[in-house]
């Protein structure tokens, strides 16, 4: 599209659809009724080499009450990463520090003093000395309770829970001595509830979660009200 081309009678042309990092070379000829002039000189012009790709932002790893790690691939070509981690999805704030945050030639990175049982969302772009990506995907997190307070008044309610490990059903018995609303939840390791119930009536309690479908595996099964807080370990297996 380039041998002869009339662009009219202007003093500038925008050249389009050109690789990157590769020289290209131009010259040009006036013409009018009379005829054709001679070649003009010629100039030499090279593309600038292309911004790295984005990095794909992989699921979070290592999630506590109080922080995560962040994960994502790797870019060919890239020189490091930017992160950004906001508590809305739409990143019109940033939690202190994570604003495009610098975060080096790796590939995941540890976000702490978070709050606990909240939702986070993170996302990078790559860069390296020839510009800065697009953004990634959004990834969003939440943190696990805090268990500091992990079987606060477990004397009072005479728990028990079979069988543990658990194949199929998983039984709890107790007395629920609290005049308020109870919560019962079974959550795996990545602080997600797989299932959970509420009570609000007083007295003893027998009942059960259907485990047959979860994944092997240990997770943590919590009893909690305004009166006592009691988290037991359970291990799933098939």
């Amino acid at each position: 599209g380039f041998n002869n081309k009339e662009v009219g009678n202007v003093t500038s042309f925008s050249v389009t659809g050109l690789n990157p990092a590769t020289t290209y070379y131009y010259r040009l000829r006036a013409y009018n009724s009379n005829g054709t002039s001679g070649n003009s000189n010629t100039i030499t012009v090279t593309t600038l080499i292309e911004p790295p790709l984005a990095p794909e932002a992989l699921v979070a790893s290592n999630i506590a009450h109080s922080g995560f790690t962040a994960n994502w691939t790797s870019v060919a070509q890239a020189d490091g990463y930017r992160l950004d981690v906001s508590e809305n999805s739409s990143f019109n704030s940033f939690i202190d520090g994570f604003n495009n945050k610098n975060v080096g030639d790796v590939t995941s990175f540890s976000i702490t003093n978070l709050t606990p049982e909240k939702t986070y969302f993170y996302r990078l772009r790559s860069y390296n000395n020839n510009g800065v990506s697009s953004n990634s995907n959004t990834i969003n997190v939440t943190t696990t309770p805090d268990y500091t307070s992990i079987n606060e008044g477990e004397e009072t309610i005479g728990i028990k829970i079979y069988p543990n490990p658990a194949s199929s059903e998983l039984w709890i018995e107790f007395i629920n001595r609290s005049s308020k609303r109870l919560d019962i939840q079974l959550i795996n390791l990545q602080g997600q509830i797989v299932d959970q119930k509420t009570l609000d009536e007083p007295g003893e309690v027998r009942t059960s979660f259907n485990v047959a479908n979860l994944h092997p595996g240990v997770y943590l099964l919590i009893l909690r009200s305004n009166e006592f807080n009691v988290v037991r370990k359970i291990v799933i297996q098939k």
